[in-house]
């Protein structure tokens, strides 16, 4: 399967020159609900097993207590959650709206990737095609709570401050997971894929308890991927500093792209993109095809 990435000219032969594309911090995207969505969406779900307790009631006496504690340590640790990069795709290599988007308003090109190089670097929860459902998403949040409380229920069925902490633990790594998986479903139409990468381990001041919890959130490219990841560095982006890896697919760079789509409006001869390909150590035969779409 291909995923395509949309880029100007310019980027394209920045990205084709140096093997790389860049991992970049998700909440500088042009989506300002960026992992903020599936979080709120997450807290809804939790409000309305407290305003109806009943069903987790039937799980633990700490069921009720476990929500309000997971709320309480969400709210107060969410300003220092540390970012997570992600680099994004699309499954269609020839929408308007991406083109207009990132494309230079169809002067650039898309670049289909061999999606299965990136599952074997990614792998899951790190490489997803996003969903776009909000009835989906609760549907996640419900059952895994339920769930959650389940197996707590069964490990620590009579010590509350484990099973407080416990269950606290299980659902902020749920939400840091799924929270790149979930998108408005006005956005559906840029049918996305992206591959996510997280640093460091994030800690959580859990007040009820008195405990600090951790999640790791280290993700460790396995070395026999093909891909090689850069320190982290900055630039500025849109009149602010922003931190991105940059992802190295040097080793691998024959095999990984298999065609690229040139944009409505892109003046580049495809035989300036096959020279300029050939000469960068790509395979010769990559398909060089133009879009299909009327758009001037």
């Amino acid at each position: 399967m291909l995923i395509f990435h949309y880029a100007s000219l310019e980027t394209f032969k920045s990205i084709i020159e140096n093997h790389c594309i860049w991992l970049c911090d998700v909440q500088k995207s042009n989506d300002s609900t960026e992992r903020t969505y599936f979080e709120q969406v997450l807290l809804e779900v939790i409000d309305d097993f407290l305003a109806n307790p009943s069903e987790i009631k039937l799980f633990s006496p700490y069921a009720e207590k476990a929500l309000v504690t997971f709320k309480d340590t969400y709210r107060n640790q969410r300003p220092n959650i540390p970012p997570i990069y992600s680099a994004s795709f699309s499954l269609d290599g020839d929408l308007l709206s991406q083109w207009r988007a990132y494309a230079n308003d169809g002067t650039g090109v898309s670049i289909g990737f061999h999606q299965e190089f990136f599952t074997k670097a990614f792998r899951n929860p790190n490489s997803w095609t996003i969903e776009y459902s909000k009835k989906a998403a609760i549907s996640a949040c419900k059952s895994k709570i339920i769930a959650n409380l389940q197996i707590i229920a069964c490990e620590s069925p009579n010590n509350e401050r484990e099973f407080l902490n416990h269950f606290t633990l299980l659902l902020l790594q749920f939400m840091e997971y799924h929270s790149m998986l979930y998108k408005y479903s006005q956005f559906c139409e840029e049918k996305e894929y992206r591959i996510t990468y997280r640093y460091g381990t994030r800690y959580y001041e859990n007040s009820t308890t008195n405990t600090t919890l951790s999640t790791t959130t280290l993700r460790e490219i396995p070395v026999d991927s093909g891909f090689s990841l850069s320190k982290k560095k900055y630039r500025i982006s849109n009149n602010r500093l922003s931190s991105y890896y940059e992802l190295s697919f040097d080793d691998i760079r024959e095999h990984i792209i298999s065609k690229i789509i040139l944009g409505p409006k892109c003046q580049t001869d495809p035989a300036d993109i096959r020279m300029f390909l050939k000469d960068y150590g790509y395979d010769a035969d990559i398909k060089i095809q133009r879009s299909e779409i009327p758009y001037r």
